[in-house]
């Protein structure tokens, strides 16, 4: 999803990626299929040297070997720059590796050439949900399904896009039917649960996710990272529920799980700070909700709990925060009510520190 899920990531992760291997398997045989007046036209034109690095480039990213592919299609690049394969695959490869910037370069120049290929246009929405552009991958994801409806992961990247793009109305339906089909699918799961969280339906979550629970949250997966931090991901939306529900107990002890292996997993710092304001261990929230806002700067949740806590401590830090806290959530219905409280809080504190510097002749 960025960081994956968060691609991300996903970090900013993202708990959603597209499997390469697959992907590459599907750019070689289509273009082996589609462009084959290119591939002649190429082989008579081109060394025997350029073919061959190509062909070393695909089966490097076959066996999921990056670095070596994204090596072998520069090459090719650098001899033969309007090879559409090599900047074709290349692009793909670089997603993977989170490079969205010069991915989606490569992707967009050779775009005209394969306007109806699935596989581009999946991977432009993944470069724009990396680079956060979650309108842009939106369209290239709807782009990509009008051509091939039937493929899940475009489905699912999909969901979550609308997710983050906080359409609960879009992106709720869907899992909520595919998990029909597919009860199984851990990601379809993660889409649900952070939607019924955000919906404060938390025993939804609880019932969801009680069965990943109870087997230790295993997830399987051929590429470690992403497992880790789909595994974390779904922990952390279990405990957001528990947290919910007022059982801060069962909440720590997954919140605790997941930062002992991701300790800068802000959306699990936030979690367990608001376990600790609820202990009146604001200390403890405290460094916490800070960390977060290092760890990732636009999330806008710390800034609103750092200004409560600093309110009545030091003013200048709680007025820091909550305007910080406003300019991120311009326009963002998430935090309606907090922007209301925080509108308030702001006037007031901003109200005492004048008050106060009156009086102490600043």
């Amino acid at each position: 999803m960025r960081k994956i899920l968060c691609h991300r990531g996903i970090q900013r992760s993202t708990p959603i990626k597209g499997n390469v291997k697959k992907s590459i398997g599907r750019s070689l045989c289509s273009l082996a299929l589609v462009p084959l007046a290119f591939f002649a036209v190429s082989c008579a034109s081109h060394s025997h040297e350029m073919t061959r690095s190509l062909l070393e480039g695909n089966e490097a990213a076959l066996r999921s070997d990056y670095t070596t592919a994204v090596n072998r299609y520069e090459q090719v690049l650098r001899n033969s720059p309007d090879s559409g394969p090599a900047r074709r695959n290349l692009g793909i490869v670089l997603v993977k590796v989170g490079q969205y910037e010069r991915a989606k370069k490569n992707l967009l120049e050779v775009l005209p050439r394969y306007q109806d290929d699935v596989e581009i246009l999946y991977f432009l929405g993944e470069c724009s949900r990396g680079l956060e552009d979650y309108s842009a991958a939106a369209d290239y994801y709807q782009r990509s399904q009008h051509i091939d409806a039937t493929d899940l992961r475009i489905t699912k990247a999909l969901a979550w896009t609308w997710y983050k793009m906080h359409q609960y109305d879009k992106s709720l339906p869907v899992a909520e039917g595919l998990l029909k089909r597919y009860p199984g699918d851990l990601q379809l799961k993660l889409i649900a649960a952070s939607t019924y969280n955000k919906q404060s339906r938390f025993q939804k979550t609880i019932e969801l996710l009680a069965p990943v629970e109870k087997v230790g949250f295993k997830v399987y997966s051929r590429d470690m990272v992403s497992a880790e931090s789909e595994r974390a991901l779904l922990m952390t939306a279990l405990a957001d529920a528990y947290a919910g529900s007022q059982d801060c107990k069962r909440a720590d002890a997954l919140y605790s799980e997941v930062l002992r292996t991701r300790p800068f997993l802000a959306s699990a710092l936030i979690g367990s700070a608001r376990c600790d304001i609820a202990r009146n261990e604001n200390t403890k929230a405290i460094s916490k909700l800070e960390k977060a806002a290092h760890a990732n700067p636009d999330f806008a949740e710390p800034y609103f709990l750092l200004g409560r806590l600093y309110a009545h401590t030091e003013a200048n830090k709680a007025i820091l925060y909550y305007r910080r806290f406003l300019i991120l959530t311009q326009n963002n219905k998430d935090f309606s009510k907090e922007i209301q409280v925080t509108r308030t809080a702001l006037s007031e504190v901003e109200r005492a520190t004048n008050r106060s510097n009156t009086v102490n002749g600043k």
